[in-house]
């Protein structure tokens, strides 16, 4: 590809800017690109098409939706006779997806960008796509991912290895992928989101400047809970802790405000609980990535359960607890931290007091953890900043 030439990229597997963590990854990878093209045009495929269109971001020309294909059609038809008849659940899902492989054609590589579409289930939809693009002969690189270890089975492995490229993000992913030979064009680079630059607007009322503890908290989160009655009380008995034994006050912020799954909801019955304490604050619902990011920054201690959330804190030098789920919220703690007791898994959380016990050995170990980030940081995200050299070697 000639050094001057514009880049044409398809973005698939976007799930919408309702999930701000779905936006950091654009936003960053945006900024990565344009380490190394200087012209660049994102196409994006994304179940939430028509909202996103009214996010205006660098460089990205147009969207379309990921599903186009209407119930009581005959295309829908012939797709339930390919997954009832036939047994065929990828066929059905080429059929339904048609749109997002056809448009493949006119693009010079296409990123699957869900992060973590491979940690949940069978992803069907995904193989499908993967299988479309590469009859298109075109480039296919794994963006930014996470893979549950548990879950490659000899299809999943079939299915990665027709990728040209796989980007992923942290390191008990990338062994996983090693141990299993899965290791073609296989390399470790940093969530994309981590070089997402941040946006400061005004703080609201009661945020106590250096002494403001963010507090992130996400329905997904309580669904993978041991118990979700334990986690939410572990959050109320936190919550009183802060204002009776601390002198700071607390921000609720959400990540994701999907109408099935929206932070917004737990945090303001949290909010409700305890907004005549003068203690806390609910971030609106209605911010930006970039923005949610600018507040994030500003807290001194950061409790998260969404993964991007967390990012955003770690970026900006933040202390920070994760309330984690997943293979993906270990691996980034572990490739930052090593061992360490900054990641509490909710499948384990089944001391009400757990919360606060995590929260007390983050203060305690508060200047080492800041002095940590400042140092990890430059060449951290100076390793996110590097994909784009693998993207040039690619299409080059």
């Amino acid at each position: 590809m000639e050094k001057n030439k514009k880049l044409n990229i398809m973005l698939f597997a976007h799930h919408g800017y309702l999930n701000r963590g779905c936006e950091a990854i654009i936003q960053g990878t945006n900024r990565i690109l344009k380490k190394e093209f200087k012209e660049l045009s994102f196409l994006i495929a994304s179940y939430s098409a028509q909202t996103d269109g009214s996010l205006k971001i660098p460089n990205v020309d147009r969207y379309i939706s990921h599903q186009l294909v209407e119930r009581a059609t005959p295309k829908w038809a012939l797709g339930v006779f390919y997954r009832k008849i036939l047994n065929n659940p990828v066929g059905f899902q080429k059929i339904v997806h048609q749109n997002v492989i056809n448009e493949s054609k006119n693009v010079d590589a296409c990123f699957s960008i869900g992060g973590d579409n491979y940690c949940y289930g069978t992803p069907n939809w995904l193989y499908a796509i993967n299988q479309g693009i590469k009859k298109n002969n075109k480039k296919l690189v794994l963006w930014g991912a996470s893979i549950d270890p548990e879950r490659i089975t000899q299809a999943m492995k079939n299915d990665l290895q027709l990728f040209d490229l796989m980007v992923i993000r942290e390191s008990i992913t990338y062994e996983a992928l090693q141990e299993r030979n899965i290791d073609k064009n296989l390399v470790l680079c940093p969530d994309p989101a981590f070089v997402m630059e941040k946006e400061e607007l005004p703080l609201p009322k009661g945020w106590l400047v250096g002494n403001t503890i963010g507090f992130n908290l996400s329905p997904l989160v309580m669904n993978y809970a041991n118990n979700s009655e334990t986690l939410l009380k572990s959050a109320y008995q936190f919550i009183d802790y802060i204002i009776k034994k601390t002198d700071s006050n607390i921000a609720l912020i959400p990540h994701v405000t999907w109408e099935k799954d929206n932070d917004f909801v737990p945090l303001q019955n949290i909010y409700n609980n305890y907004k005549e304490t003068n203690r806390v604050i609910l971030i609106d619902s209605n911010y930006t990535a970039p923005q949610y990011k600018g507040f994030i920054a500003r807290c001194r201690f950061f409790i998260g359960a969404r993964t991007h959330a967390t990012i955003a804190a770690y970026s900006s030098g933040v202390p920070t607890l994760v309330i984690g789920y997943s293979v993906k919220s270990r691996g980034i703690a572990k490739d930052l931290f090593g061992e360490s007791d900054l990641v509490l898994p909710v499948q384990k959380l089944t001391d009400e007091k757990q919360l606060i016990k995590s929260f007390e050995s983050l203060k305690e170990q508060e200047k080492e953890i800041k002095k940590q980030l400042e140092k990890l940081m430059p060449d951290y995200c100076a390793k996110a900043d590097s994909a784009s050299q693998y993207i040039r070697k690619l299409i080059g």
